[in-house]
């Protein structure tokens, strides 16, 4: 079994191919870093317009797409934004659209496709809990996630098992949100974030790691 991952060595994506290795699974790493140290083999992000090789996309069963510019740590401006939802929308669609030529031309093709999302696809509310049936919001970020989450169903019509997974805060102690927020308590500075009511939808690394170990079981 071989799986490409997209921002393989981001937070959340180094995690993951380590744990995807001590399964002994052969790990395809896209980077947009030529020179990123990481397990496994390393594969250049494609530019605009270029596909994965069809030869790379023929031996892989299972594509993990986490890759995206980072919402935090800067004004959205509208460069930014574009940025954002570029990002997500162009290496989603280069992935389906690799699947596509693969299966156009009878060669392999992965069978799953498990494409990150975020549970700002529902917009915020103070007190209200969100369900997957509940209706999209109309901020940015969510138009931002049913843009990324529609290119990447777009593989559907291929035959391709699309798992959208809608995650909140992902948390451990040596990265994201909670390193971030953390450094202010170091200096004796710290407090709540807003009001300190309002909801936050976390999930932990290893979780995260653990639920792909249950997709790779039944996907």
């Amino acid at each position: 079994m071989a799986v490409l991952i997209t921002g393989g060595t981001g937070f959340v994506g180094k995690a993951l191919v380590d744990q995807f290795l001590l399964q002994g699974i052969l790990t395809h790493v896209v980077s947009r870093s030529r020179t990123a140290n990481v397990p496994g083999s390393l594969i250049a992000m494609p530019t605009k317009g270029e596909l994965f090789p069809s030869e790379l996309i023929g031996r892989v069963s299972k594509v993990v797409n986490l890759a995206g510019e980072s919402i935090a740590g800067r004004r959205w401006n509208r460069k930014v934004c574009e940025q954002i939802l570029s990002s997500r929308v162009e290496i989603t669609r280069c992935i389906v659209e690799s699947i596509r030529r693969n299966k156009e031309q009878g060669l392999p093709y992965p069978k799953v496709l498990v494409s990150a999302s975020a549970v700002g696809y529902y917009g915020t509310h103070p007190s209200r809990a969100f369900t997957e049936e509940s209706e999209n919001g109309d901020d940015f970020l969510a138009d931002v996630c049913q843009r990324w989450e529609g290119e990447a169903r777009q593989a559907e019509y291929l035959g391709v098992r699309v798992i959208c997974l809608r995650f909140g805060h992902i948390l451990a102690a040596d990265g994201g949100m909670l390193q971030r927020v953390a450094l202010p308590f170091h200096f004796g500075m710290g407090g709540y974030l807003g009001d300190g009511q309002q909801w936050v939808s976390w999930l932990h690394r290893k979780e995260l790691v653990n639920l792909e170990k249950w997709l790779k079981k039944y996907c």
